[in-house]
């Protein structure tokens, strides 16, 4: 038996007043990504799980000057044979970027012994996502214009959410070359650069430059075109 891909076997064994509910591990998931916390034990069938939910989407791709979206929580289920029968606070749930917020979920387990893990999806309305399918990335500089090989790639991200792409400069620019702007194709929303423009293409051998990119409020198919200036 499992949810969303997690697996969620468990051992059940005797019956009783004497019961002892053991989860092994507590498997959460959210945006594709699984994360254990250290599983609990209960003599009862109704016991809170806490969840310390913070709020770091894109945090690692993203400099300290932009802030990464939004989280809002419309949905939490768990793995059977389990049932959440309280939310605090209750849903919707809103996170700021790199904010935190305790989770209280009140679970309502098997009337018997139960050995095994835990899943807790907390599955995000899929109306809040979109997918991005880009065929590649281009480049261009006054005067030439590359297109950067084995780059075509396939994201489902937040709408408006802010993700990273390292471009190498040379492949259009060369050594000594003044870039005053950068621009972006639409639907796509140019955040910032490093380095910020304007700038001089200072390093002999490699310069590469990372664009923080926004995306669009819909579904995309098609280039990614990246023009210096």
């Amino acid at each position: 038996m499992g949810i969303m891909g997690i697996s969620v076997l468990g051992r059940f064994f005797g019956h009783g007043s004497g019961f002892t509910i053991r989860l092994s591990s507590i498997d959460i998931k959210f945006m594709g990504s699984v994360h254990a916390m250290p599983g609990i034990t209960s003599t009862k069938n109704v016991f809170d799980i806490n969840i310390p939910f913070k709020n770091k989407m894109g945090s690692g791709m993203l400099p300290e000057n932009i802030k990464g979206p939004d989280v809002t929580l419309k949905g939490i289920k768990v793995s059977s044979p389990f049932k959440v029968i309280r939310i605090e606070p209750s849903l919707p749930i809103k996170v700021g970027y790199m904010s935190r917020e305790e989770i209280r979920l009140t679970i309502e387990g098997p009337r018997m012994n139960y050995d095994g893990p835990i899943a807790i999806d907390f599955g995000n309305d899929t109306s809040e996502e979109v997918t991005l399918n880009i065929s590649r990335y281009t480049l261009e500089f006054p005067g030439r214009k590359s297109d950067l090989e084995n780059t075509a790639t396939v994201m489902k991200i937040q709408k408006g959410q802010v993700f990273r792409k390292d471009v190498q400069f040379y492949k259009v620019g060369s050594y000594m070359s003044k870039v005053n702007s950068i621009t972006i194709n639409e639907p796509f929303e140019l955040v910032s650069t490093q380095p910020k423009a304007p700038f001089v293409a200072s390093a002999k051998d490699s310069f590469i430059v990372s664009v923080f990119i926004k995306a669009p409020e819909f579904n995309y198919s098609g280039d990614v075109r990246i023009c210096f200036s």
